[in-house]
């Protein structure tokens, strides 16, 4: 995959914002001076691979939804964090019964 700085900057934004940061408080999260900070989401800079993880820490992602072209958002969290909950989950009729509820409220698609 080849790294596209326009789509890292708008999912940079994107993320911060959903995460309810500004960029200050995105700069300090990340461990980031605020001037380079400020450089890399405007697309000015490049970030280094340590602070790219710096970021995708801070915004408690990975660095794939930073890169990637699919928007990822918070219901790809929470269903991501659901599935590792319910594969604990030994009762297979409870699962289902769970399955056929999320389906029906379009929560799972």
């Amino acid at each position: 995959m080849e790294f596209d700085n326009k789509i890292f900057c708008e999912n940079l934004e994107r993320l911060r914002k959903e995460k309810g940061y500004n960029k200050y408080e995105m700069s300090i999260q990340a461990d980031i001076h605020y001037t380079y900070y400020l450089a890399i989401e405007s697309g000015k800079m490049l970030p280094n691979f340590k602070r790219l993880i710096s970021i995708a820490n801070a915004l408690d992602t990975d660095i794939s939804h930073l890169i990637s072209k699919k928007n990822y958002s918070k219901v790809d969290s929470i269903k991501k964090d659901i599935l590792l909950n319910l594969a604990k989950v030994q009762n297979e009729e409870f699962l289902e019964k769970l399955s056929d509820i999320l389906t029906y409220i379009r929560i799972w698609e």
